[in-house]
């Protein structure tokens, strides 16, 4: 099933020096909303949710596919996901390349560290949840 929207190609380099294709894609928007409002809290240190943020993780990488051979494969359960990053560090770049898409408040492309991304996304967050509606005016 080829879910992905707007998809984009990616290059990351793994641990070892080899060059991963990812492609990533935009989040349909009511799993963009959730990711926007619980992925970077589910990180924050003392009050933050290991659990919650892997499963907001899966359900987002659900929106990416590795590509090896010039074949798409899924990134859809988490041992695709192991099997296709092979290491900690190209499943965060992959996570921030998909936080970056998805975003107009973060630049894609730029070298923003994975702090520095869940960072933006709770200013973010904190400044949208902080504005009156035109309603309580």
């Amino acid at each position: 099933m080829d879910n992905l929207l707007k998809p984009k190609t990616i290059d990351i380099k793994d641990l070892d020096g080899v060059i991963k294709k990812f492609q990533i894609s935009r989040l349909p928007a009511m799993l963009g909303r959730k990711i926007a409002t619980q992925y970077a809290m589910s990180l924050a240190p003392k009050v933050g949710d290991y659990a919650l943020n892997e499963a907001l993780c899966v359900e987002m990488l659900s929106y990416t596919n590795a590509v090896v051979n010039g074949k798409s494969i899924p990134l859809d359960n988490i041992e695709l996901i192991n099997q296709q990053t092979g290491d900690w560090e190209t499943l965060k770049h992959l996570e921030r390349e998909m936080i970056a898409y998805n975003t107009s408040f973060l630049v894609s492309g730029d070298d923003l560290t994975f702090s520095i991304v869940c960072r933006g996304l709770i200013r973010e967050f904190l400044s949208v949840m902080s504005t009156d509606s035109p309603e309580q005016s």
